[in-house]
């Protein structure tokens, strides 16, 4: 048997006692490592940032060749949210006349939505 266990057996645990110096050291390493966890952060938000920036241009580039593309076979594209639904909507639309060739979601289906957010409604009674 091992002298150090039997030793230890019925006595107290021991508590560390923290010496003055050695405090503040520890006190000197957390702040390091507070410091190093923040700048991970604001190096992860700058990085977060150039992505941002980056997929915005490849939006922007996007859009401009769609702009140009409907702009050769004459039609137009709208983009807009339906209020009674809160739904995007797009329209394809013929540029000279101003007809809407294609919808989506289409006008029934933005008409049936919000018939069934209405009877939702009726089923949920709110409590004050």
């Amino acid at each position: 048997m091992d002298s150090t266990l039997i030793n230890t057996i019925g006595t107290d645990v021991a508590k560390p006692v923290l010496k003055p110096e050695l405090a503040t050291e520890q006190q000197r390493n957390k702040a390091e490592q507070v410091e190093a966890v923040a700048a991970d952060a604001v190096t992860a938000t700058a990085r977060t940032e150039e992505k941002k920036e980056a997929f915005d241009e490849r939006v922007a580039e996007a859009t401009r060749g769609m702009n140009e593309f409907f702009d050769s076979i004459n039609k137009e594209i709208r983009f807009h949210i339906d209020e009674d639904t809160d739904r995007s909507v797009v329209k394809v639309i013929e540029a000279n006349s101003g007809d809407v060739i294609r919808q989506i979601p289409s006008e029934e289906v933005l008409e049936l939505a919000a018939r069934m957010s209405e009877a939702s409604g009726l089923l949920v009674k709110d409590e004050i």
